[in-house]
């Protein structure tokens, strides 16, 4: 389901002015590489989870949305 829902995220408007998303692109140098990991910490402890997940922007007004590829992971 969750590929289902990356494969949306890049075709369909911007939520805000109705925009293009895209990918965001690297600085020069970083090519090889891509924002892709969200990591969410639970409240008053060490515990940290990961999931690996996809960050599009807006080209029109910069909205940022992210979407889950992954179940997250302790």
């Amino acid at each position: 389901m969750n590929s289902i829902i990356m494969n949306l995220s890049n075709t369909k408007a911007c939520i805000f002015c109705g925009g293009k998303y895209e990918k965001i692109v690297m600085p020069k140098g970083m090519e090889d590489y891509e924002i892709s990991t969200v990591i969410i910490n639970k409240i008053g402890t060490n515990k940290i989870f990961m999931g690996k997940s996809l960050v599009i922007r807006c080209t029109t007004c910069g909205n940022i949305q992210t979407f889950m590829e992954e179940e997250l992971r302790v």
